[in-house]
């Protein structure tokens, strides 16, 4: 009799144990389920944020690429004003000098022009004094 009431007891013990492990099993399960679902929400949200990142990856790329081919062409036109400064001073140092030459040529003209007046005026002069010597 106590032999039987003792495996009884321990089988409806070994039977709530295993109702209690099925019952943990059973909550495992649904866990693992949660947790997997889970898991493909947070891996489609990465991929997401992956494709966005690489998104501005590419945009920052391109902006890279605007500002250089911008840099180039500020770099070409400072050049192209540095030319035209020196090209600038060039003419303006050319300029100068035309205008000396224009002013020594004019003094040279005056020059002449005043020794042919008096060159002119001493030969009217003695040709004057020629009709006047034939004269008398």
């Amino acid at each position: 009799g106590a032999r039987l009431e003792q495996a009884e007891y321990q089988l409806r013990e070994a039977t709530s144990q295993r109702n209690d492990l099925a019952a943990a099993v059973e909550g495992l399960r649904s866990s693992e389920k949660t947790l997997s679902s889970s898991l493909d929400s947070i891996k489609e949200v990465a991929e997401e944020r992956r494709m966005e990142a690489e998104g501005l990856r590419n945009e920052l790329e391109g902006e890279r690429s605007v500002t250089s081919a911008l840099e180039k062409d500020l770099s070409s036109r400072e050049e192209r004003i540095a030319e035209l400064e020196s090209a600038l001073s060039d003419t303006e140092a050319g300029l100068l000098r035309w205008r000396k030459d224009v002013e020594d040529m004019e003094q040279t003209s005056s020059a002449g022009e005043k020794a042919l007046r008096e060159e002119l005026q001493q030969t009217r002069e003695a040709y004057e004094r020629k009709v006047k010597a034939m004269e008398e």
